[in-house]
């Protein structure tokens, strides 16, 4: 029987960099994006403690994340812009919702715009809900719709009829 022959071959120098590098860049990201939401939760509800000038500065630095390269950041961006009710964030987190290429930007941006329960940011998310060309995003946007809509409604029922989303039971 003939022995079997392998041969080892070294890996080139440059492709190893390149790989390390975009493990570190990537590594790097997410324990910035993990770091970020873990104040975020320590701290969501301090921000009401803040003073005026301390408050536009938090919102001033989440609406510069918005506009980021960083997909991370401006998830945590546009979650945390929803959170304290930004009324400054709308037009920016609309522009998400309808031209961003990640659903979960979408997804995030039409949650925000709920939360902040401007009239704006909220009739587009209405729209969203049947025109937005990813089925995932326009999934979420009516089920964010349909419950704001219930909680909205929910206690203005009079005779048996209630609004539910758009339709009278």
């Amino acid at each position: 029987m003939k022995p079997q022959y392998c041969e080892i071959v070294k890996a080139n120098n440059n492709n190893n960099k390149y790989l390390g590098g975009q493990m570190k860049k990537y590594f790097l990201q997410t324990v910035v994006l993990i770091s970020f939401m873990l104040a975020g939760f320590t701290s969501a509800g301090s921000f009401k403690n803040l003073d005026e000038n301390s408050y536009a500065k938090y919102e001033s630095n989440l609406i510069a994340g918005l506009n980021s390269e960083n997909l991370g950041l401006q998830i945590s961006s546009a979650y945390f812009l929803g959170e304290i009710g930004s009324e400054k964030a709308v037009l920016s987190l609309v522009k998400l919702l309808r031209d961003s290429e990640n659903e979960d930007l979408r997804i995030i941006s039409a949650l925000s715009l709920i939360k902040i329960d401007n009239e704006l940011g909220v009739y587009m998310v209405k729209q969203a809900q049947k025109f937005n060309d990813n089925e995932k995003a326009r999934s979420k946007c009516r089920r964010f719709y349909t419950a704001y809509m219930m909680r909205k409604y929910e206690n203005s029922t009079t005779d048996g009829n209630y609004f539910v989303a758009g339709v009278v039971k």
